[in-house]
């Protein structure tokens, strides 16, 4: 990717927060720390089909990551969670609340990113203490490096700014967060591989399997391109700037687990559509109580939008 390439892809980052933040006001689930993140938007500029995929897939990838925490392992087995291009996203926080917290969170981004929300976080008293700045607070890295002025660093949290697909970089980091290779660890990835050409996005998925002993990969991305509908969203996100650079090599549920498998995760690789996630994932209780905070009449068409994006566990 080029540089403006990059831009236009980081910017996706406010759409979802600002999406985020006008479900969470809606009603669809409960986040109090959001609003740090992202002003209330004037109106709904998102759509109700909009908000429902957001619930969905917010849902769903806080439900898997629950549930890597909550595994039985054994109650002395410390977990990790590092979260790539992770952008604004409040899960660390969320999980700091629950009092299901892993031994580390590690969230990595562009720098442009990274310092956006470090001085969003330091602004913010409540957001500090929660993820332990005010008392913990320590520098790794290189003195006097422009990252190390702008990434957070304390004794179970980590914000760092890295370029996924320069593998010794990202190495590098994690290295100074004292992230353990041999622990259970997952990796999160909500539409980020797919915007890195597939050399980049392969070698990172390879990378993670060789070189954690336990580890678990979530993918929450988009597939089906080849039929109308997925060229249409190809071309619309084109134009933004923001090419979906890895989706005609792994265009389908089918080309995902090989891809996975061929990475070395050959034990336990699922991938379901968003429509197999809500029908066989969800809380039907809950879902049927958001079903009721915003009318939508287009289902065939929300039912042709969530086919086209999935979740991986591998």
């Amino acid at each position: 990717m080029d540089a403006s390439s990059d831009e236009e892809v980081q910017k996706t980052n406010d759409d979802a927060t600002i999406c985020k933040r006008t479900i969470v006001d809606i009603g669809y689930y409960t986040d109090p720390y959001i609003g740090f993140f992202a002003d209330r938007p004037k109106g709904h500029p998102t759509t109700p089909m909009t908000h429902r995929g957001y619930y969905t897939r917010v849902k769903c990838i806080h439900g898997l990551v629950r549930r890597f925490l909550s595994q039985d392992l054994g109650s002395d087995v410390p977990r990790q969670v590092v979260a790539l291009g992770a952008g604004f996203d409040t899960l660390p926080l969320l999980l700091k609340d629950e009092g299901i917290y892993p031994k580390l969170y590690v969230e990595v981004d562009f720098e442009n990113v990274v310092r956006k929300k470090s001085a969003l976080i330091r602004k913010h008293p409540l957001l500090s203490e929660r993820l332990g700045l005010q008392t913990a607070e320590h520098t790794v890295g290189e003195k006097g490096s422009a990252a190390d002025s702008v990434e957070i660093h304390t004794a179970d949290y980590h914000l760092v700014a890295a370029d996924l697909r320069k593998l010794v970089e990202l190495e590098s980091k994690l290295k100074q967060t004292g992230i353990d290779f041999r622990i259970p660890t997952l990796f999160l990835s909500e539409c980020v591989l797919i915007y890195m050409e597939p050399e980049f996005s392969d070698a990172l998925i390879s990378w993670v399997g060789s070189q954690f002993s336990m580890v678990v990969f979530v993918t929450y991305e988009q597939i089906l391109p080849n039929d109308p509908y997925g060229e249409v969203m190809l071309r619309n996100l084109a134009a933004r700037g923001c090419s979906l650079r890895s989706i005609k090599a792994y265009p389908t549920k089918e080309a995902q687990i090989a891809r996975y498998r061929s990475s070395g995760f050959e034990q336990a690789v699922q991938v379901f559509d968003m429509n197999e996630i809500t029908d066989r994932f969800l809380d039907v209780t809950d879902f049927r109580r958001i079903q009721r905070l915003e009318w939508l009449d287009e289902i065939e068409e929300w039912l042709m939008i969530q086919a086209h994006y999935c979740v991986v566990w591998a």
